[in-house]
């Protein structure tokens, strides 16, 4: 948005206001005049006001759809990726208490996979960071299920990582 919109907003409504005046004004004259009728005056006027509408916010506007009836805002885009991020967050927080807690394999397992589906489906999180994400919690839930399958090397170091009391070990 401009200095001048924000200093003086209302230069910012004037605009708007004198041309959806203008567009009633001219559409009534029409009206009045029979060279159009009561469904078309009422068209025009639903357009013109969505039109004052737009130009009213068109600093936040990135999208205007007339056929699908879609009008989207700058702001609610980025409304959306910051609650993505925050959700992204809570689940790597939510799954790292998962490798933590006791309880039932059952229970861990149904845990992991509401998780992974969150990060999958609302939060159009990639499937790399999916993986990444549940790495840790997937490597519990296999040491819990108590098979006669032991845990790799690999997953033996991340959970011995995990349950590490000393600080030097943990780098």
């Amino acid at each position: 948005m401009n200095k001048s919109k924000k200093k003086y907003p209302a230069l910012k409504l004037m605009f708007p206001v004198l041309v959806v005046t203008l567009l009633l004004f001219a559409f009534t004259s029409l009206l009045k005049a029979q060279f159009t009728g009561d469904s078309v005056y009422g068209f025009l006027i639903s357009i013109t006001l969505i039109t004052g509408f737009a130009i009213y916010h068109i600093d936040n506007v990135s999208e205007i759809a007339l056929g699908k009836a879609k009008l989207v805002l700058r702001e609610a885009e980025e409304i959306k990726g910051q609650i993505q991020k925050i959700g992204r967050s809570i689940i790597n927080i939510v799954a790292l208490h998962s490798a933590y807690t006791s309880g039932s394999w059952k229970q861990r397992k149904l845990l992991n996979d509401q998780l992974e589906e969150t990060l999958r489906t609302p939060l159009e999180t990639n499937k790399k960071e999916v993986i990444e994400t549940m790495k840790t919690p997937r490597i519990m839930e296999k040491a819990m299920k108590q098979r006669k399958e032991k845990l790799s090397k690999e997953e033996q170091e991340v959970v011995d990582k995990l349950f590490c009391l000393s600080d030097s070990d943990t780098k």
